[in-house]
């Protein structure tokens, strides 16, 4: 799978549901729309990463994501693409 972009994962940050304060359903579903070929347990592990690693717990968490948090994510996901 090829490499994440930091401008693309913006765009999919600045438009999940900033009133979802439970999950990271609208997270998910811009990266399954973006990545059709994303396997499962990418998701749940960057889903893992956001909560343990960075604090982040939901969509309207995730909103708000500082800029280095947003590198941190980003070096995580493309390590889990390679």
């Amino acid at each position: 799978m090829s490499a994440i972009k930091k401008s693309k994962l913006k765009d999919i940050i600045n438009s999940v549901d900033t009133y979802n304060e439970f999950g990271f359903d609208t997270f998910i579903e811009g990266i399954s729309d973006c990545y059709y070929n994303i396997e499962a347990p990418i998701i749940d592990d960057t889903i893992t990463f956001l909560e343990d690693e960075l604090g982040i717990y939901s969509d309207m968490d995730l909103h708000s994501i500082e800029e280095d948090a947003l590198d941190l994510l980003l070096k995580y996901m493309n390590k889990l693409f390679e």
